[in-house]
Formats: C-alpha cells, sequence, structure tokens
C-alpha cells in the first residue's frame, strides 16, 4: 500500500486544520507559483539532457556502423579486393544513406534533429572520401594486375611460339602496343616508358629461347651444337650483346645441372623402388631412356637389373597367397644355374654380368619367405587378411560363418593349428566378453555353435581363443556344443523321476554365477560381495573322488565351472545364503550339472548329456571290434592248454568290465568322448603297438540334426 504524505500540522479527518506558512491565497499565487517555474524549469533542462543523450547515441550507432561497414574482417569494404571492390562501391554507400534514415526517424521531436543534420552531411562525406580513395586504389592495382597477367601471358606463350618468328613477332607488338597504352594514360614519362620496352623485349625473347631449350634434348656434349642452332634464331638476335653472353652462360649451366638432376633424380626413384619392391610392390615404370641418360652405355644393364626388381615385387606379392609347403621352396638353397636345372624368373647365371645382384635377389626374397612363415605361425588369420585371403570380421552369423570356412581352409594351406580369429580379434572378443553379462555371454555362444555348424574342431578353436581365462565360459560353451546330448540328470530318483537340466539352463547358471563372482568393476553392479562357501573344495574333492585326483588341471576347470553354477542358481533362486555356507545336496547337483553323469558300470565320468545304456553300448561294441580286429578272442590253444600266448592280459577268461579300466581324455574338464584302456599296469595296446582308443562319440558326430 502507498503511503500517504504528510503535509506539516494538516490532520486527515479533523476539523482543526492549519495551512502552511509557505502558501498564501491571492492571485499572484506567490511561493507556489515560484515553486512550478523551478519545477517547469527542471523538466525543460532534463528534457535537453535526455535530447543531447539520444543524439550522441545516434551519432555513435552510425559511427559503429560504418566501422563495421568498412573495417569488419570478413565483410568489410575496405577488404575487398579488385573488381569486388569496384562493383560494391555503390551498395556501401546506398546502406550507409539508408541507415542515416533509419536513426533520423528515432530522433524526431528531438531539439538536436537539426544539428544531427548538419552532422550527418560532414560524415557522410568524409565515408564518401574512404570509399572512393579505396576504388581508386583497387582500379589501379586491378589495371597494374591486369596488364602484369597480359605480360606473364605474353612470355609464356612465347615459350610455344620458338620455332614461329611470325606469330612470335605479331605477339610481341601486340603486348608492346597495350603496354605503351597503359602507360600513355597513367602519365608515364617517356625516358621510363622506353626502359620498360627495352626490359619487354629482352625478357620476351629469353622466354622464346626458354622454349628452345625445354624442347631440345639436351645431353652430355650437346652444347656446342644448341649454341650454333640458337644464334642462328630470331629470337636469340632480338636480345642484346650482354644479354647473349648471358645467355648462353645460362645453357652451359643448365645442361650440367640437368645432368647432375637426372643422375639425382633415377637415384631417388630407384631408392623408393626398391623399398617398394620388397614389400612385395610393383615400383612405377621408369623408362629406359632414363637410364641411357644417366648411365650411358651401360642404361640397358641397369634397366634389366630394375626389372628383375619388379619382378621380386611380383614373387614376394604371390607369397601372400601361396600354401606354406611351397613358400618353404624360396627359403632353402640359391637359385643358381646347374647342367639342365630348369629355369625361374631369377635363376642366376655365373657366366652373366647379374649374377651376383640376382643372388642379392634372392636373399631378399629368402628373407621375405620366412618373415612371412613367422607371421603366419604366430597370428595365421592377421597374416592371411594382409594378403587378402580373409575378410575382415563382422560379428553376424553369416560373416562368422565365412569365417570359418577360410580359417579351416588357412590352416590347411599354411599347415598352421585351426584358429578362427586374428590375435587383435581375439584380445578384443574376450574384452568382450569379460565385460558382458551372462546373457550377452550366452547370446556369443550360440552364435558361435551356430557359426561352426557342427564342427567341433572349429567350435573347440574358438573356446580355446576367448575362455582360457574363464573356464566357465569355456565348459558353458562345449554344453552348448555337445554332440552326446542336450541335458544331463543332476538327481537320480527311485520312486520319482529323475531330475533333469538342458544344457541351455546350466549353461546359464555357470555364465550367471561366473559373472556375479567377477570383481564389482566388471560384474553385476547390483550383485556385490559374493563369496564362495568355506571349504567348498574341500566339499567338493569329497563328492568328486577319484575322479580328477590325477588331473590338477581339470580338477581347476570343472571346480570352478561347479561352483559358478551353484553361486548362479542361488542367485536366480534369490538365495543369497547358501554363497555363505555350503548347501550338500546343491554342491551335489552342480558337480552333476558340470561334470555329467557317472558310468555306474564302469565308474567313469561319460560325455556331457550322454546316458548309462548309450555310453555302455559304445564301449561293448567298440572293444568288441577292437578285440576281433587284433585276434584277442577264444582261441583253441585256450581251450586246449588253458593259455594263449595271444592274450597276455587273459582278458578273454574275464567279465568284459574286469579287463580294463577307462581313462578318459578330457578337454577344459569334460571329457571329449575318447577313452583310453588301462589294463594291468599300463595302457592296453594294439597289435601294431598303439594305445587303444575307444571314442564315444563318433556316431554322434555323423548326425546332423538331432531334435530339442
Amino acid at each position: 500500500m502507498a503511503k500517504i504524505p504528510a503535509f506539516g500540522n494538516i490532520r486527515l479527518g479533523g476539523s482543526n486544520a492549519t495551512l502552511p506558512d509557505s502558501i498564501s491565497i491571492g492571485p499572484g499565487l506567490g511561493k507556489l507559483g515560484d515553486g512550478l517555474n523551478a519545477i517547469a524549469n527542471l523538466m525543460l533542462q532534463k528534457k535537453q539532457e535526455d535530447d543531447q543523450l539520444q543524439y550522441q547515441k545516434a551519432l555513435l550507432d552510425l559511427d559503429e556502423f560504418a566501422n563495421d561497414e568498412l573495417n569488419n574482417p570478413e565483410t568489410g569494404y575496405l577488404n575487398l579486393k579488385g573488381e569486388n571492390a569496384l562493383n560494391e562501391a555503390g551498395n556501401v554507400n546506398q546502406r550507409y544513406t539508408d541507415k542515416i534514415a533509419e536513426i533520423r526517424e528515432t530522433l524526431r521531436g528531438n531539439s538536436y534533429l537539426n544539428k544531427f543534420d548538419l552532422q550527418t552531411q560532414d560524415m557522410h562525406i568524409a565515408y564518401n572520401r574512404q570509399l572512393m580513395m579505396h576504388e581508386s586504389r583497387e582500379q589501379d592495382a586491378l589495371a597494374a594486375n591486369t596488364i602484369q597477367s597480359s605480360i606473364n601471358l605474353a612470355m609464356s606463350n612465347a615459350e610455344g611460339l620458338y620455332n614461329d618468328n611470325t606469330s612470335l613477332r605479331m605477339g610481341f607488338d601486340n603486348l608492346l602496343s597495350r603496354i605503351d597504352e597503359f602507360s600513355h594514360e597513367r602519365g608515364v614519362p617517356n625516358e621510363v616508358r622506353q626502359q620498360q620496352r627495352e626490359q619487354i623485349t629482352q625478357q620476351y625473347y629469353s622466354s622464346a629461347l626458354d622454349g628452345w631449350v625445354a624442347h631440345t634434348e639436351i645431353t652430355k656434349g650437346s652444347f656446342s651444337a644448341l649454341a650454333a642452332n640458337m644464334k642462328k634464331s630470331y629470337a636469340y638476335n632480338q636480345l642484346t650483346e650482354t644479354n647473349k653472353a648471358k645467355y648462353m652462360l645460362k645453357v652451359d649451366s643448365l645442361i650440367r645441372h640437368q645432368g647432375n638432376a637426372n643422375r639425382d633424380s633415377l637415384s631417388l626413384d630407384l631408392t623408393n623402388a626398391k623399398a617398394m619392391q620388397e614389400r612385395g610392390i610393383v615400383a612405377p615404370d621408369i623408362p629406359l631412356s632414363r637410364f641411357n641418360t644417366v648411365f650411358g652405355e651401360k642404361g640397358q644393364q641397369a634397366y634389366d637389373a630394375y626389372q628383375d626388381g619388379q619382378t621380386l615385387a611380383r614373387n614376394i606379392n604371390a607369397m601372400k597367397s601361396m600354401p606354406s609347403k611351397d613358400l618353404l621352396a624360396f627359403t632353402q638353397e640359391e637359385d643358381i644355374l646347374q647342367g639342365d636345372k630348369t629355369l625361374s624368373d631369377l635363376t642366376a647365371d655365373p657366366s652373366a654380368t647379374n649374377f651376383a645382384q640376382r643372388l642379392e635377389l634372392q636373399k631378399t626374397r629368402a628373407r621375405a619367405a620366412a618373415i612371412l612363415l613367422d607371421k603366419r605361425r604366430k597370428d595365421p588369420i592377421a597374416a592371411a587378411q594382409q594378403a587378402g585371403e580373409v575378410n575382415d570380421l563382422e560379428y553376424t552369423l553369416e560373416s562368422l560363418r565365412a569365417r570359418v570356412v577360410q580359417a579351416n581352409r588357412i590352416s590347411k594351406d599354411y599347415g598352421t593349428e585351426l584358429q578362427i580369429f586374428s590375435n587383435a580379434e581375439a584380445d578384443n572378443l574376450t574384452r568382450v566378453l569379460e565385460d558382458a553379462g551372462a546373457d550377452q555371454q550366452s547370446q556369443f555362444l550360440k552364435v558361435f555353435s551356430e557359426a561352426t555348424d557342427d564342427d567341433n574342431n572349429a567350435y573347440n578353436a574358438i573356446l580355446k581363443t576367448v575362455g582360457l581365462e574363464n573356464p566357465g565360459f569355456a565348459l558353458a560353451g562345449e554344453m552348448l556344443n555337445s554332440p552326446a546330448g542336450r541335458s544331463v540328470v543332476v538327481e537320480k530318483n527311485i520312486f520319482t523321476a529323475n531330475e533333469v537340466r538342458d544344457r541351455q539352463t546350466v549353461a546359464n547358471f555357470i555364465l550367471k554365477g561366473a559373472d556375479a563372482l567377477k570383481p564389482s568393476k566388471k560384474g553385476d553392479p547390483s550383485i556385490k560381495d559374493i563369496t564362495l562357501p568355506p571349504k567348498s573344495l574341500e566339499e567338493f574333492d569329497k563328492l568328486t573322488g577319484e575322479f580328477f585326483a590325477d588331473v590338477p588341471k581339470v580338477r581347476q576347470q570343472v571346480y570352478s565351472a561347479a561352483m559358478s553354477y551353484y553361486v548362479g542358481k542361488s542367485i536366480s533362486q534369490g538365495n543369497y545364503a547358501n554363497t555363505r555356507e555350503i548347501d550338500p545336496d546343491l554342491l551335489e547337483e552342480s558337480i552333476n550339472a558340470v561334470a555329467g553323469e557317472t558310468s555306474r558300470k564302469y565308474n567313469v565320468r561319460m560325455p556331457w548329456g550322454m546316458d548309462e545304456d548309450t555310453f555302455s553300448n559304445h564301449i561293448e561294441q567298440q572293444y568288441d571290434a577292437i578285440a576281433v580286429k587284433n585276434g584277442w578272442v577264444e582261441s583253441e590253444t585256450l581251450t586246449k592248454y588253458l593259455h594263449d600266448p595271444h592274450d597276455p592280459y587273459r582278458l578273454t577268461r574275464r567279465q568284459l568290465i574286469d579287463r580294463f579300466r577307462l581313462i578318459p581324455s578330457n578337454t577344459n574338464g569334460l571329457p571329449d568322448g575318447r577313452y583310453f584302456l588301462k589294463a594291468g599296469n599300463g595302457f592296453l595296446r594294439d597289435n601294431n603297438g598303439l594305445p587303444v582308443i575307444i571314442n564315444t562319440l563318433q556316431p554322434y558326430r555323423e548326425i546332423k540334426s538331432i531334435p530339442e
């Protein structure tokens, strides 16, 4: 609420009001009139001050506009050159005129308006003067540049008219006419104009002689012939005696310099070419004439040596796609002509002048072959990529399938272990998988399985590349690609159905547990401080017994994967307590789920997903076939004498399960389907002395489609 001012002793709402002494009532207004006059004067003074401020501000705005129009670094008129400046002057002036009118409209009613008009007239004159001066300077510069361009063009044309005297004279007369006109328009004194004419004459005809030299092949010893012909030319005879002598010295120097330049240029090109050729790149062609210019009579020999270098480049490039067994031939011995030996493209003939040089090329080729073989051995896929035999990998099913096909061929051609990825690709993929969650890892494994299309060697090669640091990941991958079955019994029951886990569920539990056991910075941040129960390894050993006693690496792999399953299932059920205190039932389930079922008949772990009946049938059928092949059957000697020298272990007199003990071959902790037969103190060997191996997975690998 606004305050009501107090006026002396006036009391609002009262009856005894007293007027202030300073106010009197009467026709002259007295002190009140004086106060009003003072206020009017103050208001007038304030109006004048405001008008002046507005006026000054208007002039400042006009100055700023003019400064930007003239000096702006990007658009300012004073920065325009040549025709741009000539064509823009009128537009710049018009914009200034429009700006004055625009600002003047804001000053209507302003007491300084007339003064503004007078002031801006002077400012406009000064502005126009700057425009005219810049325009004049640029017009002069443009004219000078134009005539100089005409001179330069005429000099260039003169080089091409060196053998056409008529055209040469006409070109000169035209140029001289234009220069005279230009000098006359600018009031150049006669003595200066005469100096210009003489200078242009010497330059013009010297340019014509330059054209003659440029179109003449100059070699060592050709100076005399060139000088004699040049002295007869029209252009030469237009020069002063002094300039004639100078030009002859110039030609002599040019000949010597050109000879050095030819040698230096060819030397540089040969050095660059050698570096390219030793990398298997064919260098640019160098014509024979350049070799002849530099080497004279030995030009052909030097040219042939260069062509041998080009052959070396083609050899090295061809090596990149050769099988390694063919590549080895280049590393064995020198290719020297002997007797009726078949010639190759770089065979060295002891009687030829290029013998030593070709031996050097063969050594270079041998080094390139050795380096390539070493690259293939260390990183075959990278070597194949460099050779263009393998496409860059895209992490799609189609790209990965193509890579598997290419990798199998590369392994065969290079004679190297099967690898699907280059080292760099494998490192990148391993980092991705380490940082991925369980669901993403499971998807990767599915893609790997589909891409390898029942090629277990390729699938295991992928797991070996990306899963060695993560045993849980490797085992999960093997299960998802298991040829022996698609589920495993984790608990056998008498009165109820056995409890079964399909391989996807087992793999998911393993991957989820492994993810939870990672350091917090890599694992799921919502699951923290997950640790294994105390004494879990001791309990694992009790339940697995002797199965892994002799194979500590396999024991550790199976234990790691089993505990990952243990943790993964606990987390999936929301039962985090199981990760802090042993649950014997869950631990036994974890071992069965990861390691597969145990054959009660043979007391050995079976391939993951294989049942007892299938396993026993394979053992019996394959052993019977092996026994028949090696003659390990009941014979007449055994019947008559109760002894058979062909049956040293007396196997035919025992029950089958008592004849031997199965020893599984393990891959990343899982039986890979192959079993050795331990009989007596050693392994059972066939009649050729080779260990007998029963492969229980062989028939399954021949089946291309098994329903889920």
